[in-house]
């Protein structure tokens, strides 16, 4: 038990650096400077690493040990067209089903995105953007779905250290989720999983274009 929590705290301490980008792609991961660091042993660690390498964010190189995930473009786009297969069903089993209230949670989810916009932490705006888009997930009501789609976001999340967004790129990005909520609170799934598709493949081709010119 005490082996497995020293593990979980290795595992959620290097995820967290990985995400904040303190651990940036390419990167080299040491199990025995982390462990030092954590003041517990070497074997936790490698463990929680073999974990974080499991779930696409930690890969592995001959005579480097373990690095963070650098993804091709290509490796980019299948993750995109992924996500949209998932979001897209996953409106498809929540459409008929939203309540009022659910319908009123995204809403104001929405409306904060568009009040922190001004604050230009980026950081903020992104955890905000992927709230949205879990809610979505999360409606749809299929577990293992919502499990991958996390995953999936972590992955993608990592690929971008150097993206910047100018205050209308955001407010871009604001509308299209107006327009999404628009469509639910209508009840129309066709028009929700087209806006929503049209959303994330722009989504993708501005995240490609930020790729290609670091």
């Amino acid at each position: 038990m005490k082996n497995r929590n020293l593990t979980n705290r290795a595992y959620h301490d290097v995820r967290n650096r990985i995400l904040s980008f303190q651990l940036l792609p390419g990167a080299k991961v040491s199990d025995k400077d982390i462990a030092q660091q954590m003041g517990i042993s070497r074997s936790p660690v490698r463990q929680a690493l073999f974990r974080l390498a499991e779930q696409g964010l930690l890969q592995t190189r001959p005579n480097k040990g373990f690095v963070v995930k650098v993804y091709s473009p290509e490796e980019l786009q299948d993750l995109f067209v992924f996500r949209e297969a998932m979001e897209v069903k996953a409106i498809d089993l929540a459409v008929k089903k939203l309540t009022n209230w659910d319908i009123d949670r995204l809403g104001r989810q929405v409306d904060t995105y568009l009040v922190s916009i001004g604050k230009n932490d980026i950081r903020k705006l992104n955890q905000m953007d992927r709230a949205i888009h879990a809610t979505l997930m999360k409606l749809g009501g299929n577990r293992f779905m919502i499990e991958y789609f996390n995953s999936l976001c972590d992955r993608i999340q990592i690929s971008f250290p150097q993206l910047r967004y100018t205050e209308a790129d955001l407010r871009i990005i604001h509308e299209e989720h107006k327009q999404i909520v628009a469509h639910i609170i209508q009840r129309d799934a066709k028009k929700v999983k087209t806006a929503l598709s049209a959303h994330i493949r722009i989504g993708l081709e501005e995240k490609l274009r930020a790729f290609r010119n670091v």
